[in-house]
């Protein structure tokens, strides 16, 4: 049911694109997360018009991670409908690496268990804490680009 104060500036019926989903290789809640940005597309635009919602993907003032994922999904609903369109490319930005300072890594120490905070202390004291650190922070880093 909608809001009367706050209709929406297009009407979307999603069920047929949603059950178009289920009935292929898609799982159901990728369906109804699709259908929901799907959606909020069409509060903004109309979504019949590819280069409306392209430039409306565009502007749109969330992360470049936000704007894939609703470019994907406008892009399975025109696969749906059988439009072409010319899909924005978004590049997702990559958070920078936490390495604590002195004395955060002092409230770090003191904040674990007793046998933890020994063995990080004496790491630290040894100098091996800021070796774990950078191994860590590396393999994070390749973790995360193999994702990507």
């Amino acid at each position: 049911m909608r809001c009367k104060s706050h209709p929406a500036r297009y009407d979307l019926n999603p069920p047929p694109f949603q059950t178009w989903l289920t009935q292929g290789r898609t799982r159901e809640v990728t369906a109804e997360s699709y259908a929901k940005r799907v959606r909020l597309l069409g509060k903004f635009a109309d979504v019949e018009n590819p280069e409306k919602v392209r430039a409306v993907i565009c502007a749109y003032p969330v992360s470049e991670a936000r704007k894939q994922l609703l470019a994907h999904a406008y892009s399975r609903y025109c696969e749906f409908k059988g439009y072409t369109w010319d899909k924005p490319r978004f590049t997702r930005e990559q958070a920078p690496i936490f390495l604590p300072l002195e004395n955060e890594l002092d409230a770090l120490i003191a904040n674990t268990r007793e046998k933890m905070s020994v063995f990080l202390q004496r790491a630290r004291f040894f100098g091996g804490l800021e070796a774990i650190l950078r191994r860590l922070s590396l393999m994070l880093s390749s973790l995360l680009d193999n994702l990507l």
